[in-house]
């Protein structure tokens, strides 16, 4: 219950910044210009956000959700850490990360065990 609780809220966020991003909806576009990035990084960054947030919601591919998604974060976090822009610490997302981590890790290993079994 605790996992699908966390999941559905994780499916939520990425999803709506995933289509904030992709529809251009400030401030992001200002964000990934400050960061350096083109134009077409963020519009990447939104439809990989929102489409593993899909993925996030069906079991058998939660676990490709949830590694695409941590990818993501991580570059969040190491673009915070590194360059200046408009947030004021990585932490939010190094905390979706390491969250989406174990999502990835409890999934992956279930998948491999309904694989085993049949």
């Amino acid at each position: 219950m605790v996992l699908w609780g966390l999941t559905l809220f994780l499916a939520l966020v990425m999803f709506m910044m995933g289509s904030s991003k992709v529809a251009g909806t400030p401030p992001w576009p200002e964000f990934f210009e400050q960061f350096g990035y083109p134009k077409w990084f963020l519009i990447t960054v939104g439809l990989s956000q929102a489409s593993g947030a899909l993925l996030l919601l069906v079991p058998k591919t939660a676990h490709y959700g949830a590694g695409l998604l941590a990818i993501v974060m991580a570059g969040a976090t190491v673009t915070e850490l590194t360059r200046d822009g408009g947030f004021p610490s990585p932490r939010t997302a190094f905390i979706y990360m390491v969250l989406l981590i174990g999502i990835f890790a409890v999934r992956f290993h279930r998948a491999r065990h309904r694989a085993v079994e049949g």
